[in-house]
């Protein structure tokens, strides 16, 4: 069984250097942490949830600084996989005009397989997020 614990850090970003290596310590094999820092958490508008079709602004990096995509509006239905899995459970939850920076895990990105020529297999991936618009679920 897999296990991913998502950690928001507002208001906590001064206990993740002591909650982290508890949590890694845990007799959990499986655990997998997704730490999402909420520098704009609430937003204005209404929540992201499984179901609605979103519209978010996205830039993303390899975690060696690289551009592997440059800020442009991208929409997608949550919850049915048009998107990578850290970027979807980063949205989740999130208010219209929220912002988050995201460190994704590659097993919630694009694991062994990499993207040829851009993304290098095992690939741990940084993502600036801003939830434009939520479509709710008729």
């Amino acid at each position: 069984m897999r296990i991913t614990l998502i950690l928001p850090t507002l208001n906590e970003a001064e206990n993740l250097s002591k909650l982290v290596p508890v949590l890694l310590a845990l007799p959990l094999p499986e655990l997998k942490l997704l730490i999402v820092d909420d520098l704009s958490p609430d937003g204005s508008g209404a929540v992201a949830e499984k179901g609605d079709t979103v519209s978010f602004e996205c830039t993303g990096y390899l975690s060696r600084g690289d551009c592997i995509q440059e800020r442009r509006l991208e929409t997608a239905t949550l919850g049915k996989r048009e998107i990578i899995a850290g970027i979807e459970k980063s949205l989740i939850g999130m208010r219209e005009g929220g912002y988050r920076k995201v460190r994704i895990s590659p097993h919630l990105a694009y694991g062994a397989s990499g993207v040829q020529g851009r993304i290098p297999p095992n690939a741990v991936l940084n993502y600036e997020l801003t939830l434009v618009s939520v479509q709710k679920d008729s």
